[in-house]
């Protein structure tokens, strides 16, 4: 226990420290920022022990976001259309199939096999709603790239979709690009989901994902 508070005392000194010394060495360029930072601030309502045990199992609660989640759990089978090159007009389509369970009640998992440009293609995508945010949030790894994409967003319930947007990273150049993914569930059977990403100031389709569950 020792051991774990001298560690925990010298974390919160290091990050003391870093903030004194990023308020000392700011420079002239920082101070618009600076102000308007300090006119945004506001001091954070100091919550006793009851309220922070509250807002906890707020946030740990399933709702109805996550009954919707957990409804699409199953097998699913999807068919992938995307342009053969960016400049072609000449459109490309693929299978593949899926399963979606949930990690928890909180958070939905799934995994994803097929193929992509001729190649054997993996996927795995996490789903969840965040209580604090009132908004979905996706994560997407899978064997096309090395990074790992984030994206989040509201749901509509005129439209049955939600509406995520992240970046990704563009391998030619290395730079982030903006990237929004529609995801329309008029049902827990089928889906359709259509991503788009902005180059050059366009923003242009990518990919349309249609989704089918089969058991």
């Amino acid at each position: 226990m020792k051991k774990l508070f001298f560690a925990l005392t010298a974390v919160i000194l290091v990050f003391a420290s870093c903030e004194e010394s990023g308020t000392k060495t700011g420079n002239k360029s920082d101070s618009s920022a600076t102000a308007e930072t300090k006119k945004n601030d506001t001091p954070e309502k100091k919550l006793s022990q009851e309220e922070e045990m509250a807002a906890w199992q707020a946030y740990a609660t399933p709702g109805a976001p996550h009954q919707m989640l957990a409804a699409q759990a199953g097998n699913w089978e999807y068919t992938i259309t995307y342009k053969a090159h960016p400049d072609s007009a000449r459109e490309v389509t693929e299978k593949g199939t899926g399963t979606t369970k949930m990690m928890n009640p909180l958070v939905q998992v799934n995994n994803y096999k097929g193929t992509m440009m001729g190649m054997p293609y993996e996927g795995h995508n996490m789903v969840a709603y965040d209580n604090a945010k009132k908004m979905f949030v996706s994560t997407m790894v899978d064997n096309m790239g090395s990074g790992i994409s984030y994206m989040e967003g509201p749901w509509d319930e005129a439209t049955k979709s939600m509406t995520l947007k992240g970046k990704m990273v563009d391998p030619g150049t290395g730079k982030e690009l903006d990237s929004r993914e529609v995801v329309t569930m008029p049902d827990a059977n089928n889906q359709t989901v259509e991503m788009w990403c902005t180059k050059n100031g366009k923003e242009e389709k990518m990919i349309t994902i249609k989704l089918t569950k089969k058991s």
